[in-house]
């Protein structure tokens, strides 16, 4: 019976240790991770242009039309229609982006010199620039926003959608 006492003992020591000193140590077992916005104060409905740039493609633009215009977004060079759902998910993962982290990386080891994929935000007011790097190790890419030093770790999403070719947001043709 003693040892049984004893065990319960050390176990409600430990438990209080955990609870009282340890969890608050950064890096410990049980932190919670801060979630940020990627990019603050964005808002998708401001934007008039974003230009995608990618490494070995050529640059091209989606440029919202003016209220009631139909289309509702052009793509240029050219005056194709752009599929409007298609610029309006990658404006919705720019918005809803989330980083838990900062990497303690150089621009070059996070694949940001250069940038596998910039958007250029053109919201009539200052421009804004997300440059995309390198797939993190986990599910994530490492990205810069504006002038900001720090390199950030987004959702992979956002490369994803970003590092297609400009046919990725033509409108789909109409199925019979």
């Amino acid at each position: 019976m003693r040892v049984v006492a004893a065990l319960a003992t050390v176990a409600a020591l430990l438990a209080a240790f955990v609870l009282l000193v340890d969890r608050n140590r950064p890096g410990a077992v049980g932190t919670r991770r801060e979630h940020a916005r990627l990019v603050d104060g964005f808002n998708r409905a401001s934007v008039r242009r974003l230009t995608i740039a990618r490494t070995g493609a050529a640059s091209f633009s989606l440029v919202r039309q003016p209220p009631g215009g139909d289309p509702a977004w052009r793509v240029a060079p050219g005056d194709g229609a752009a599929d409007t759902a298609a610029v309006e998910d990658l404006l919705a993962a720019i918005d809803l982006a989330e980083s838990e982290r900062t990497a303690d990386l150089t621009p070059t080891a996070a694949g940001l010199a250069p940038p596998a994929v910039t958007i250029d935000l053109d919201t009539g007011g200052a421009p804004l620039s997300v440059r995309l790097g390198r797939a993190d190790a986990a599910v994530g890419v490492f990205v810069a926003v504006g002038a900001q030093a720090a390199i950030r770790v987004g959702p992979r999403r956002l490369l994803d959608l970003a590092d297609r070719a400009v046919g990725a947001y033509a409108p789909s043709p109409a199925r019979p």
